[in-house]
């Protein structure tokens, strides 16, 4: 909780584990996707930690192995070169 966003990071799903991250504002009831600047990896079980302005994320497993790195994580917006349509 960023203390107006709720931060989904990493996860898993059939293909496996996940490095996307997403954030839901309650007050708006919208999710938007994050920037994947800093390539986080790919990781499920994951724990995170909010410093102020960045996510602290590390643990979890990896491809079915223990996530031993520490990532520092910006939840920057993704950005569109383009017209969204």
């Amino acid at each position: 909780w960023t203390g107006s966003e709720m931060l989904v990071l990493g996860g898993v799903n059939s293909g496996g584990d996940l490095s996307s991250s997403s954030a839901y504002n309650p007050a708006t009831a919208e999710w938007r996707s994050l920037s994947s600047l800093g390539s986080p990896m790919a990781r499920s079980l994951l724990q995170a930690v909010w410093i102020n302005t960045e996510v602290m994320v590390f643990g979890g497993q990896s491809a079915g192995q223990v996530a031993a790195s520490l990532q520092r994580l910006s939840p920057q917006p993704v950005w569109h070169f383009y017209r969204k349509l």
